[in-house]
């Protein structure tokens, strides 16, 4: 090898790998091989920023044995403008570089490289539903086979076996059903059962959506479960908050910020929980001038246990930060809100 891979793009081509990158921070979706590259490049900032770090899954192969894959899921720190602390990744390639001989045999390899993988401050386990929304769009975007487990929750959705009969329906099955919207009657078929299913099913269901682009019919469904949660005897709080993530990504946009708008001007519009719902997965909602504007004052007068955390991690969303910044210099913020930026940042914006 006469010259060392300076990004993580040239280390994988060095292997003869193909590879397909996904975002598992704030949402499980596919990044272009550019967006990433630009990234690694400390030319743009990472487009979907947690915690102020950039976690993703990137999913290898080979031609040859297509069906044979590697994943590798990382987290890199970002700097105060979302950019890739290249120190971090340069850190990680030389010490895979330590353990991995690039042109041996391939399975010995990736034998070498996974096991450097394993005990490395790099390398992160993503939650259950996480990996399954994951295994779940890759199978989808390398053309494989669903899991063993679609067909038993496409049965249960479909109501063949009652909706109450869900213990056995596999997250993995529900995650194959989301991440294939389009094909067959999945949409539609979703649409028809959530009204209707108990609050297990739901939430899960729920966690994959958030992940998905749904159209009007599924959105408008998940709303009329939300009014329905707000009309009740007693309001259940974390069962709204997942609703309100489940059409984060609708192309409904008129009505899916109308039940935001709904949700803030309700007794519950203070809840941290529903506050951390919107910008933490609804953030493109709030490029609304008159949501954002709405849900700013909510934040203010919920409290700087609230208001700091929420708004510093809007503010670290790339497409968000000047749209913001914009709505805390208008001089129709209250006294309230104004005090709030005051107390946070310790200085005039």
């Amino acid at each position: 090898m006469e010259k060392p891979p300076q990004t993580l793009a040239e280390f994988i081509e060095l292997t003869g790998s193909k590879m397909r990158i996904f975002d598992m921070g704030r949402r499980v979706c596919e990044i272009s091989d550019y967006n990433f590259s630009t990234f690694e490049n400390a030319q743009t900032p990472y487009p979907y920023p947690f915690q102020q770090q950039a976690l993703f899954g990137i999913v290898l192969w080979n031609e040859a044995h297509k069906n044979e894959q590697s994943v590798w899921f990382l987290k890199f720190p970002l700097d105060e403008m979302g950019l890739l602390i290249q120190v971090a990744r340069d850190d990680f390639l030389n010490r895979l570089l330590e353990k991995a001989i690039l042109d041996q045999d391939a399975s010995e390899q990736n034998e070498k490289i996974n096991a450097a993988l394993k005990d490395n401050p790099y390398s992160f386990t993503p939650s259950p539903d996480r990996m399954a929304v994951f295994h779940a769009k890759v199978a989808h975007a390398l053309n494989a086979p669903v899991s063993q487990y679609h067909s038993h929750a496409y049965q249960y959705f479909k109501g063949e076996n009652g909706l109450d009969q869900w213990k056995f329906v596999g997250l993995q099955g529900i995650a194959d059903i989301t991440a294939r919207l389009s094909e067959d009657d999945n949409e539609e078929m979703l649409s028809q059962a959530v009204l209707e299913l108990p609050p297990e099913p739901f939430a899960i269901l729920c966690s994959c959506l958030e992940n998905e682009v749904i159209g009007s019919p599924l959105t408008k469904a998940v709303i009329q479960k939300i009014e329905r949660f707000m009309q009740g005897a007693s309001i259940e709080v974390g069962q709204i908050a997942m609703a309100m993530r489940a059409i984060s990504c609708s192309s409904d946009r008129d009505s899916q910020r109308k039940i935001y708008h709904s949700i803030l001007d309700s007794p519950i519009g203070l809840e941290p929980e529903l506050l951390a719902s919107i910008s933490g997965k609804a953030w493109e909602a709030l490029e609304d001038p008159d949501l954002l504007s709405k849900y700013l004052e909510k934040l203010a007068q919920s409290g700087p246990g609230c208001f700091n955390p929420l708004l510093a991690d809007l503010l670290y969303i790339p497409s968000m930060h000047l749209l913001v910044m914009q709505a805390l210099r208008s001089p129709d913020c209250s006294e309230q809100l104004i005090s709030a930026i005051g107390e946070m940042f310790g200085k005039k914006l």
